[in-house]
């Protein structure tokens, strides 16, 4: 009945009417594929049983049940009903959470594209700041030093390229980049480290001469 009354909408919403049933938690059991969420609903809470004598803070906890609850109709729904025929649509109430796979995919996309319109249309390099295995305890018990980082790479930054530019000296002007903090790798352990976006075409010669002559 569901597959009709969509079919009668259009092709766009039969097409997108399928696809929400094949994803649907049922659905993804008899194809024995799940998603990080449905891995989370069944674990999670034996895991907090199972791991009770560790300290896990209350920010994550607080992530995980927001994600675990996300769309879930028990916590509220938004109705959508057209006003000329019958169809209608109901979508469950989003966490908001960035470790949520649905969320997050939304916010960093948003993230990115609000990123994209400071950077100028030329090419950027990357720059990866990590720390020694043997200090990365302290970050984790210690997470106020992640500012730390921040300020180490600008002091790299401010001492290789804009320390060394004499226009950058005579015009007070101060390089620019952005930089983002991730706390784990692709492996999932522990390891903060610091990306860094930095234009790679300079309007001064001087600047792109030095920037040049860095080892990649």
């Amino acid at each position: 009945m569901q597959l009709l009354t969509a079919a009668k909408a259009g092709k766009h919403v039969y097409e997108n009417t399928i696809h929400k049933i094949g994803n649907a938690p049922f659905a993804r059991e008899l194809r024995h594929k799940y998603t990080i969420k449905d891995i989370f609903v069944r674990y999670w809470y034996k895991f907090l049983e199972m791991y009770a004598h560790i300290d896990i803070r209350d920010s994550i906890i607080n992530n995980v049940n927001r994600m675990i609850a996300c769309k879930d109709f028990s916590y509220g729904y938004v109705f959508y009903e057209c006003p000329n025929c019958d169809h209608y649509h109901i979508s469950g109430l989003s966490c908001h959470s960035r470790f949520c796979a649905s969320c997050g995919k939304i916010y960093r996309e948003r993230r990115a594209n609000e990123i994209a319109k400071k950077c100028l249309n030329v090419p950027h390099r990357q720059f990866v700041f990590s720390i020694a295995e043997k200090l990365r305890i302290y970050f984790r018990l210690y997470r106020d030093l992640y500012h730390e980082l921040f300020k180490a790479v600008d002091d790299v930054f401010v001492y290789l390229i804009q320390g060394k530019s004499k226009i950058a000296k005579n015009d007070d002007r101060e390089l620019g980049y952005i930089s983002f903090l991730h706390t784990f790798g692709r492996d999932l352990k522990f390891n903060p480290h610091i990306l860094s976006l930095l234009c790679r075409l300079f309007l001064f010669i001087s600047l792109l001469y030095f920037l040049n002559t860095i080892s990649f």
